[in-house]
C-alpha cells in the first residue's frame, strides 16, 4: 500500500506486508526498528503510487528527494533515467541540489566520445571545451522535457565511472559535491 499519499499526486511511500516479507535482520534489532512498524507493515524507503488500474509506479527513494524552491517534489532517478533514455551517450548518471540548483553529473561513454568527437585527439583544452559544448546542449535540450522546476542549472562530466554499490547502483553520496 501506499502510506501518507500526497493529496494531488498520490505519491508516498510504499509499505509491504505478508507472509513473504521478511520478519526482521538477524542478531540486528535496531535496523530491523527501523523498518519494521508495529502494524506488520514493512516500509521500503520507495516513494510511488498506484494508477487507476491497480499499477504500482515507483518514483525514486524517499532520501533521494530534492525539495524544489516552491515546495515541489523533484525525483532525481527519473531526470537520470531520462537522460540516459534520450542521450545514448551518457552511460551514468547522478543529479543532485547544489546552491538551490540542480547539477546532474554524467559519465559519458569513452568510446563514443573518441569515435565521435576525437577527444583523445584533441589537447585537454580542446577536449574540454568539446564536452562542456556537448554537455550544455544536451541541458537545453533535456530541460525542453523537464518541468520548469526539474530544470537541470548545470552538467558536469565524470571522466571516470561512478563507483557502485554490490546491487549496481551508484554511490550517490561519493559524487554530490
Amino acid at each position: 500500500k501506499i502510506d501518507n499519499p500526497d493529496s494531488r499526486t498520490g505519491v508516498g511511500e510504499i509499505v509491504i506486508k505478508g507472509p513473504i516479507v521478511m520478519q526482521g535482520y538477524i542478531n540486528n534489532p535496531q535496523e530491523t526498528k527501523k523498518v519494521m512498524r508495529q502494524d506488520g507493515w514493512m516500509t521500503t524507503g520507495d516513494l510511488g503510487y498506484f494508477d487507476g488500474e491497480g499499477y504500482l509506479f515507483i518514483k525514486g527513494r524517499s532520501k533521494n528527494i530534492i525539495v524544489g524552491p516552491n515546495g515541489e517534489n523533484i525525483y532525481p532517478e527519473i531526470i537520470e533515467a531520462l537522460l540516459m533514455q534520450k542521450f545514448p551517450l551518457v552511460q551514468q548518471a547522478v543529479v543532485y541540489q547544489k546552491n538551490a540548483r540542480l547539477v546532474a553529473k554524467l559519465h559519458l561513454d569513452p568510446d563514443a566520445m573518441e569515435a565521435e568527437h576525437g577527444i583523445g585527439k584533441k589537447t585537454p583544452e580542446e577536449a574540454e571545451a568539446c564536452v562542456n559544448a556537448l554537455l550544455e546542449g544536451m541541458r537545453i535540450d533535456i530541460k525542453k522535457e523537464l518541468p520548469s522546476f526539474s530544470g537541470i542549472h548545470r552538467m558536469v562530466w565524470q571522466k571516470e565511472s561512478f563507483e557502485l554499490t554490490p546491487t549496481n547502483k551508484v554511490k550517490r553520496y561519493l559524487y554530490m559535491d
